[in-house]
C-alpha cells in the first residue's frame, strides 16, 4: 500500500511538472514586438540561477529555522499551501500598491499642506512675514494648530487647507506645463 506521503510527493511533482509544461508553453507561443533586442534562453537562465541563490543563501542565513519549518510544512501538505498561496499573493499584490500609492501621496499631500499653510501666514501677517517664508510658516502653523483644536472645525479647516494646497499645486502644474 502506498503512503500518504509518497502519495503527496508524487502529487506535488506532478503539478510541479504541469506548471513547468505550461509556463514552457506559454512562453515558447509568445512573440517579442519587432525590433526589441532578444536575452537568450541561457543568459535568463543563469541570471535566474544566480539570483535565486543569492536571495536563497540570504534568507537561509538570516531565517534558517523559518525555512526548515515552513519547507517542512509545505513538503507535508503541498495542496493546502498552494491553496493558500493564491489569496496571499492577491493580498501583496494589493498591499504593494496601496504602499506605492502612500509613499507618492503622503509627500505631495504634505507639500500641498505646507503650501496652504504657508499662505495662510502670509494672509493673516502679510506685513510681519513680507520676504519670509519661514515666518509665513510659523504663523500658518500656529493659526492651524490652534484651529485644530476645535472639535468636528479643527479638521474641516485642515481638510480645506490641504485641498487648497493641493489644487494649488495642481494649477501649478497645469500652468507651467503650458508655458
Amino acid at each position: 500500500m502506498v503512503s500518504r506521503r509518497t502519495l503527496r510527493t508524487v502529487g506535488s511533482a506532478g503539478v510541479a511538472l504541469a506548471a513547468l509544461a505550461a509556463l514552457v508553453g506559454t512562453a515558447a507561443a509568445q512573440q517579442p514586438p519587432g525590433g526589441v533586442p532578444q536575452i537568450s534562453l541561457t543568459v535568463q537562465a543563469v541570471g535566474s540561477l544566480l539570483l535565486n541563490l543569492v536571495i536563497g543563501i540570504i534568507v537561509i542565513a538570516v531565517l534558517p529555522d523559518y525555512v526548515e519549518r515552513t519547507g517542512a510544512r509545505l513538503r507535508d501538505d503541498p495542496l493546502m499551501s498552494g491553496f493558500w498561496g493564491l489569496p496571499v499573493l492577491i493580498g501583496l499584490a494589493l498591499v504593494s500598491i496601496l504602499i506605492i500609492t502612500l509613499l507618492v501621496t503622503i509627500p505631495v499631500a504634505l507639500v500641498g499642506s505646507t503650501v496652504a499653510i504657508v499662505a495662510l501666514g502670509r494672509t493673516l501677517a502679510s506685513d510681519w512675514t513680507a520676504g519670509s517664508q519661514f515666518k509665513a510658516l510659523v504663523v500658518g502653523t500656529l493659526v492651524a494648530v490652534l484651529v485644530g483644536l476645535v472639535p468636528i472645525l479643527g479638521g474641516l479647516v485642515n481638510l480645506v487647507l490641504s485641498m487648497a494646497g493641493l489644487g494649488a499645486m495642481a494649477t501649478e502644474f497645469r500652468a507651467s506645463r503650458s508655458d
